[in-house]
């Protein structure tokens, strides 16, 4: 499922993670079982977890499409 909502959302990023068989498992499962701990910033993290205590679980999906197809800064 993450997959495709990347594609829905950033076709490039989809296809270029497909192109180098990097499948959602190496990080989506990481970042699902610690809610991101290790890659956001403490300040990001806290206000992300009052958010995911808030919605329906499907919405951590969401959050790692966004981490994924937003920009490097």
């Amino acid at each position: 499922p993450t997959l495709c909502c990347i594609y829905r959302f950033n076709g490039l990023v989809a296809a270029h993670l497909a192109t180098i068989n990097f499948n959602p498992e190496l990080y989506a499962v990481p970042w699902v079982l610690t809610l991101f701990a290790h890659i956001l910033p403490l300040e990001h993290l806290y206000l992300l977890w009052d958010v995911l205590l808030l919605l329906p679980p499907a919405f951590v999906l969401f959050v790692a499409v966004a981490i994924l197809c937003e920009p490097a800064r």
